[in-house]
């Protein structure tokens, strides 16, 4: 089967996996880290092609274990060894658009890609966590077999994160994204919130927020 391009990337040694270029905010967790913010060299990033193509998750799961084989092709040449062994490596959810918007097929990757063991050890999903249905998304994302997630809460105050993000559904915002990370930490995922450090945000109260419910905290580097 040919690989769509835009289906996966790499970065540090992960391979990253996207659904889809759709977004449920009028600001993209891409383009929320700043005007110059580039990939660094080598990662194969772009877009999925055409911008309408959404692969299922059959397609996506093929497409990270094609990622898995390739590095460790690579890395097997890099080190010279005689011998080509697997690592095995966290695979992402993550693109341009929002994943969750296509949490079936995130699902029916994951389920596969769970039992590719020799290849993957973990599963995480990074995402903006602004969903109407919580409890039902974070049930079936962790019975899936999702171990880690990144929340990017962008904010600790609710109307700067509305600024920031612009979510279409106007009745979403920061509280919605903090009550997914609170909702999957109960189906046993270990949450990380994080943010892009813009000067005017406050990341001292963004880090308290998120270890207020049980979370680590990262603040990312803002590319002004």
């Amino acid at each position: 089967m040919a690989i769509r391009k835009g289906l996966t990337y790499t970065l540090f040694g992960n391979v990253y996996v996207a659904l889809t270029n759709a977004s449920n905010c009028g600001v993209t967790m891409l383009a929320a880290n700043g005007p110059r913010f580039e990939f660094p060299p080598g990662t194969g990033f772009t877009p999925l092609s055409p911008l309408s193509y959404e692969p299922s998750g059959e397609e996506a799961a093929a497409a990270a274990i094609e990622a898995c084989r390739a590095l460790d092709a690579q890395e097997h040449e890099q080190m010279q060894t005689n011998k080509l062994t697997s690592s095995c490596r966290q695979v992402v959810f993550a693109g341009l658009g929002e994943p969750m918007m296509r949490l079936q097929a995130m699902c029916d990757a994951m389920r596969i890609l769970r039992a590719r063991t020799e290849h993957v050890h973990s599963l995480r999903l990074n995402t903006n966590g602004l969903i109407q249905d919580k409890q039902s998304a974070a049930r079936q994302l962790a019975a899936a077999g999702l171990s880690n997630a990144c929340v990017q809460i962008q904010s600790a105050d609710p109307e700067q994160h509305r600024e920031l993000t612009r979510p279409w559904d106007t009745t979403l915002g920061l509280k919605d994204a903090v009550e997914f990370a609170q909702r999957l930490q109960e189906h046993g995922v270990s949450v990380e919130c994080s943010i892009i450090a813009r000067p005017e945000v406050d990341i001292a109260a963004a880090e308290a927020l998120a270890k207020s419910i049980g979370c680590s905290f990262k603040a990312r580097p803002y590319f002004a």
